[in-house]
């Protein structure tokens, strides 16, 4: 066996190795505008910090500039010199607020693996958000149940509404509607087409509420992309006044949803939520 011939073999060995303990990163992306809800990405990034304990997740902000400068401001003075180790991320765009989580720049998402959607008025309350980066998702979009029924226009199809058949054949799939404050999917070429679907469809429809809401929910229920197993474990909607307790402390997505559409009005009822669950954040 001559030198080379070994060489040659230890190379193949190294490069065999790295490709086994390669482990693609994944992601939490959030999208926010304006000084109010940049205040409430401020507790969502601190609580994550707190109860995220892995190495392998990057943070993602798409905003505009102005609430870019203001964030980024407080991130570099004040938190990440304390806090290095997370890698922050940031995509400005001058859409309408209400396309910027359907923005997936191929550039960033591709180099990620699963990639989690927060909305701002969330905050991360359990050690269990390090779970769900481990949970094995398939091609679907995975999203929480909002209300197992179809009355909730909002969430539905305003302007087209599921006719009774198609009403009668989610249900026998368990397919409801869904909230899209948060949502989790492994990136790939189709869903990334998916999304940008979702954005033809906002801009060539004219909805009165909640656009991204009804587009996401017409788009991916109406074509079975939706899966509801995994997420129902770790999130509450509607947390607001909620107290955690033994049989719930799992549930790691705490979501202060609902008809509160002040950024103010909701960072007071996120803190007050902390501090009757008596959690301190980093």
């Amino acid at each position: 066996m001559n030198l080379n011939y070994i060489i040659s073999l230890f190379i193949i060995l190294i490069i065999f190795y790295y490709f086994l303990s390669y482990k693609k990163r994944n992601l939490i992306y959030i999208c926010f505008k304006g000084k109010n809800y940049s205040e409430l990405a401020k507790l969502l990034i601190r609580s994550i910090d707190t109860f995220l304990l892995r190495d392998d997740v990057d943070i993602l902000i798409i905003t505009d500039s102005y609430s870019l400068q203001f964030i980024t401001n407080w991130l570099y003075k004040e938190w990440i010199p304390k806090n290095k180790y997370i890698n922050f991320l940031y995509l400005t765009s001058d859409e309408p607020y209400y396309l910027y989580r359907f923005i997936i720049n191929d550039n960033i998402f591709k180099n990620y693996h699963k990639i989690l959607y927060l909305d701002t008025d969330i905050l991360i309350t359990s050690y269990s958000i390090n779970n769900l980066f481990d949970e094995p998702l398939n091609d679907k979009l995975h999203v929480i149940i909002e209300h197992n029924n179809y009355n909730n226009y909002e969430h539905v199809l305003q302007d087209s509404l599921y006719t009774n058949q198609q009403q009668l054949e989610l249900q026998h799939k368990n397919i409801y509607p869904f909230n899209n404050g948060q949502f989790i999917f492994i990136y790939s070429s189709d869903m990334k087409n998916h999304f940008n679907n979702i954005i033809n469809l906002i801009k060539t429809k004219k909805y009165n509420l909640f656009i991204d809401q009804q587009a996401m929910n017409t788009y991916f229920n109406k074509l079975f992309l939706t899966e509801s197993n995994i997420l129902d474990k770790y999130t509450k909607l509607f947390a607001t006044d909620y107290i955690i307790t033994n049989d719930n402390k799992n549930k790691c997505i705490m979501h202060f949803c609902g008809n509160i559409h002040n950024g103010i009005k909701k960072q007071d009822k996120m803190l007050q939520f902390l501090k009757l669950n008596n959690i301190n954040l980093n």
